[in-house]
């Protein structure tokens, strides 16, 4: 029997998320380490196309509607075409994958990156794929125990699988970050409710001595909206929406530090960038936040939406240049020694052999 390992990644955008980038990170380092290696979007474009390896054979579903059976049989013949023995659908993805499975062919895993999923039921999408899916990936320990609790996966089927940060340490900037040249601190997060960027905006009104990057997908919603009416009413001008950006790691490095503000989380991605790129962090205590942080060693957490104490937290940062490069040395050191992409991607494929053997 032929055991040779060929992936296809599932993610439904290419837009500048945390799954999405997950997704193309992991397909580009498996593409580099020799695997055949497939992405499959199903729906939208977006920026982060530009980042996918030539080495990544990529297929553009197009999917119109949740029903799109068009799109539906070509992935199967795609699938069938190719071999594919395993495929590693993201998030909501995994609907469309287990219903285009062909049968005995390959293997299903689940990459879960949910961080409020603990606190709703199973979506019906969910409750459809679960009897084909073989293995699941959560982004952190909670969503590990509600896979098994409330989903009723075996716990042998459920493991916590640590993201990790890729970023071109070298790219430049695309246009000079506006402001004053004051205190800059960094918010990687897409404009979405679970980020609570109003807690954010809310310690900015406290700390006018700074500058806010905000930098993410802005959406064109109604919560994008109301973050945008805020700073426009409380007349925010330390405040800047940078949008969707792609020279992320060019702008952290001309960042003091890094901040999340959010309500719920996995593992986000933009934390272990943070420390990446050496930058002291103050984030929500949230999905693994507490954890990559070390509880407080290697960075300051406070209470999700305690606007005072993260005002206060950038106080005594952006007051103290001794204290920021303490911690920023210590962060870095613990992202590169903990959530290096080697030692990630070498127990991926290992698992993905386990997969085909059964």
């Amino acid at each position: 029997m032929d055991k040779q390992l060929r992936v296809m990644h599932v993610i439904d955008s290419l837009a500048l998320g945390g799954a999405e980038r997950v997704a193309v990170n992991l397909a580009n380092a498996l593409a580099e380490a020799g695997i055949e290696t497939h992405l499959c979007v199903t729906r939208n474009d977006g920026l982060l196309h530009q980042f996918i390896s030539d080495k990544v054979n990529l297929l553009m579903l197009g999917k119109k509607h949740t029903f799109d059976y068009r799109a539906y049989r070509e992935l199967h013949k795609y699938i069938i075409k190719h071999r594919i023995n395993i495929i590693h659908a993201h998030s909501s993805s995994v609907f469309l994958s287990s219903l285009v499975m062909p049968k005995r062919r390959c293997s299903l895993v689940w990459h879960s990156h949910y961080g409020n999923a603990i606190v709703s039921k199973p979506a019906f999408w969910l409750r459809f794929s679960k009897h084909k899916i073989d293995y699941v990936f959560s982004v952190n320990n909670d969503l590990c125990q509600w896979a098994i609790d409330k989903v009723g996966f075996q716990k042998s089927q459920v493991e916590y699988l640590r993201n990790y940060p890729d970023l071109n340490t070298e790219e430049q900037l695309h246009q000079p970050l506006p402001g004053t040249g004051r205190m800059k601190i960094a918010h990687v997060a897409g404009l979405r409710p679970e980020k609570d960027h109003f807690t954010l905006l809310r310690s900015a009104k406290q700390l006018q001595n700074c500058d806010f990057y905000c930098v993410g997908g802005d959406f064109g919603d109604d919560y994008s909206q109301k973050v945008r009416q805020y700073i426009e009413d409380n007349s925010l001008q330390n405040v800047h929406l940078l949008g969707a950006r792609t020279d992320v790691a060019a702008i952290l490095k001309c960042c003091d530090i890094g901040v999340l503000s959010s309500e719920s989380e996995g593992l986000p991605v933009s934390l272990l960038e943070y420390g990446l790129m050496g930058l002291p962090v103050v984030c929500t205590r949230v999905g693994e936040c507490s954890s990559v942080l070390g509880d407080g060693k290697y960075g300051i957490l406070v209470e999700r939406g305690d606007s005072n104490a993260l005002a206060e937290s950038l106080r005594i940062l952006s007051n103290d240049e001794a204290l920021r490069r303490e911690f920023a040395d210590k962060f870095q050191h613990h992202v590169l020694e903990k959530y290096s992409k080697e030692a990630i991607i070498q127990h991926i494929i290992e698992k993905y052999q386990t997969l085909i053997k059964c």
